[in-house]
């Protein structure tokens, strides 16, 4: 229950952070957090899929949250890396 809370703030609050590190480099901040939200939800996920499980509650959850800042930076720099190229 707290993964539903937890992984979306994951990715607003990367998305915000870097946003704010790359102002005027990269996108803009309202972007950066909706991409952010986007990869935390689809890196917790994946993670999920893959089935690296550890024993106990709380490895799994810390392990969630691991996946989803994984996937908020990793969608964030993509669509960093493609709106550059464009």
């Amino acid at each position: 229950m707290i993964l539903l809370i937890a992984i979306p703030v994951i990715g607003i609050v990367s998305g915000a952070l870097i946003g704010s590190l790359t102002e005027g480099r990269g996108l803009a901040m309202v972007p950066s957090v909706l991409v952010g939200l986007a990869g935390s939800i689809a890196g917790a996920f994946l993670f999920a899929i893959i089935g690296v499980k550890l024993v106990g509650e709380v490895p799994a959850f810390i392990l969630s949250l691991f996946g989803a800042a994984v996937g908020a930076i990793a969608l964030i720099i993509v669509v960093g890396l493609i709106k550059r190229t464009l």
